[in-house]
């Protein structure tokens, strides 16, 4: 994933497999939902294998935007609902809120 992301963004665990990323001063939905697809298949296609044999890692992203007005835990909860259906749909996947 380095490389793939822009030095002022910021990833962090947020708990048990749940991570963030904030991707400050984005200019639009479709720059954040590409930045996650492009964050996505960086994983997808990474080669793990210095961790074990033939392991396969892929990861799915609820994208949201910030709305006006709308708090920190809005916010969150829109985007791991957009998360879940991301893991219903078959999971290796972006969905966005």
């Amino acid at each position: 994933v380095v490389g793939k992301l822009r030095s002022a963004d910021r990833i962090a665990r947020y708990g048990g497999e749940e991570f963030l990323l904030l991707l400050f001063n984005s200019a639009d939905a479709p720059s954040v939902d590409l930045a996650s697809e492009r964050l996505r298949c960086a994983v997808d296609e990474h080669s793990w294998s210095d961790l074990a044999a033939d392991l396969k890692i892929t990861c799915s992203i609820g994208v949201t935007t910030g709305r006006a007005g709308e708090g920190v835990a809005d916010m969150l909860a829109r985007a791991d609902a957009a998360l879940y259906r991301a893991k219903a749909g078959g999971r290796n996947a972006v969905c966005v809120a």
